[in-house]
């Protein structure tokens, strides 16, 4: 049975968009942080609402490169 973690991150890897907290918890980084890389336009992000998503394509391309 695969690990709660492991699980997750299988959910991420499928889904298109994640949230603020999903972002900062996927680079170890604090809430405070993530905010920051969104407003500083780091990180795109799309507005759905009233919730702020940030695209996979956006993490993909900021590991990049760190890489």
């Amino acid at each position: 049975m695969p690990s709660t973690t492991e699980k997750t991150r299988r959910e991420q890897q499928r889904r298109l968009a994640i949230s603020q907290a999903e972002m900062a918890d996927a680079l170890g980084v604090s809430m405070a942080t993530a905010g920051r890389m969104i407003r500083n336009k780091i990180v795109r992000s799309i507005k759905v609402g009233q919730r702020r998503l940030i695209p996979m394509s956006e993490i993909e391309r900021l590991l990049a490169l760190a890489a």
